[in-house]
């Protein structure tokens, strides 16, 4: 669920930012994160969905915005083709918003 993944990119996030003073920060987007995604399910059971992913791409923008430090996306992963361009979408919206 989102609050689980949260709690976990958050500390992710935090540690990056806080303990180890990064100048940039690369994300590797996993998108099999989706709820549809055949590896989701099967896996991790992270089970995101639309806002789940407009809120990762905020969480990430509000922990490296400040501090403006340079942000990379590497989109890898996503099985479910249906949902992964909505994804990406929302992912940038949050980020950017």
């Amino acid at each position: 669920t989102w609050e689980v993944y949260r709690v976990a990119l958050q500390r992710a996030l935090d540690k990056a930012v806080n303990d180890f003073c990064v100048q940039g920060v690369v994300i590797s987007l996993g998108l099999d994160t989706h709820k549809g995604d055949p590896c989701a399910t099967r896996r991790a059971g992270f089970l995101l969905d639309g806002d789940d992913y407009f809120n990762l791409g905020k969480c990430v923008a509000d922990a490296t915005a400040p501090s403006a430090i340079p942000t990379i996306w590497i989109q890898e992963g996503g099985y479910y083709m249906e949902k992964v361009p909505a994804a990406v979408v929302n992912v940038m919206d949050g980020f950017l918003s």
